[in-house]
């Protein structure tokens, strides 16, 4: 079910994080925090649709589900407003 989850529609960057937080704790309830945020960090990267922002993400070294949700925020902001401007052909 985490390996599926994709982000919805109507979606955020960070209810999206938060999702996928809740789910990884009710399917490891008694794994190590440590154990528990890389699963996080790492579900929540595989879960973001654009490979490019994916890839970008994972380049950026997140220590934490925090540091992943930034970064992908930055980017699909950048992206946004890249687009309105038309400067930006994006992904």
């Amino acid at each position: 079910m985490l390996k599926k989850r994709a982000r919805k529609p109507d979606e955020s960057i960070p209810q999206l994080a938060q999702e996928i937080k809740r789910l990884t704790v009710q399917a490891y309830p008694v794994a190590p925090n440590r154990t528990t945020e890389t699963l996080v960090r790492d579900y929540f990267i595989d879960s973001l649709e654009d490979t490019d922002t994916k890839w970008r993400v994972y380049q950026s070294r997140p220590r934490n589900l925090s540091d992943a949700v930034v970064v992908a925020v930055e980017l699909e902001s950048f992206f946004l407003a890249g687009t309105k401007r038309g400067t930006f052909a994006g992904p």
